[in-house]
């Protein structure tokens, strides 16, 4: 039984929950049509006065739709936390040539930096009949991983990896490591095309990466 709106669910969860759950929340419902963030916008004005609504505030303007699981939204509400850029999610990285390369789940073109969460599912996965999950399949799906880390560090990019234990119990750990990466960043050595995963478009030309 449906008690209260999305909308006010959402923002209820910004304002209850942890900010990086409130995120994750917040981006799937955005994800799955269920309320956009202008409906939002309207709900936290409604809800002004009410106590922990400045964490709706702080996380309205972060909502993405094209996050992909919990764990790319909660790592991005850890950045923002953090004042670390959450970069853009869901990125294709091409190389010089037009070729693909890889979808990473976010990207900091600017930086010349590109950052994947992995969970378990990445390499285990996501079969409900149980097939797929043999020694050989996870064994190929690590290979293919670290080929793919490769050929973006021959692009000159920086790559950034995180699991899910390692945001949650150590973000500051991830933080680090995030910061050392833009230290040791050149993006005038970066030889790689970014193109946005909504409208297959370079993200210079997409509106919502660019908002």
């Amino acid at each position: 039984m449906r008690l209260t709106t999305p909308a006010r669910t959402v923002i209820d969860c910004f304002r209850e929950e942890r900010f990086p759950d409130g995120l994750a929340i917040a981006d799937g419902a955005v994800r799955q049509g269920l309320v956009t963030v202008t409906e939002l916008v309207e709900m936290r004005h409604h809800e002004r006065r009410w106590p922990g609504v400045a964490k709706a505030a702080r996380g309205i303007p972060v909502i993405d739709g094209r996050r992909e699981s919990w764990l790319e939204s909660y790592s991005a509400g850890v950045f923002v936390q953090r004042k670390i850029p959450v970069g853009v999610p869901q990125v294709i990285v091409l190389d010089w040539a037009g070729e693909f390369v890889a979808r990473v789940d976010a990207a900091w073109p600017e930086r010349g930096m590109v950052g994947e969460a992995d969970g378990r599912g990445k390499y285990l996965g996501e079969f409900a009949d149980g097939f797929g999950r043999e020694p050989e399949d996870v064994a190929r799906r690590v290979i293919a991983a670290a080929q793919r880390e490769t050929r973006l560090r021959d692009l000159g990019l920086q790559v950034v990896r995180w699991d899910t234990a390692e945001i949650v119990s150590s973000p500051d750990r991830v933080v680090r490591r995030w910061q050392h990466a833009e230290w040791a960043a050149d993006p005038g050595r970066v030889r790689a095309q970014f193109v946005c995963v909504c409208h297959r478009t370079a993200l210079t030309d997409c509106p919502q990466s660019t908002s």
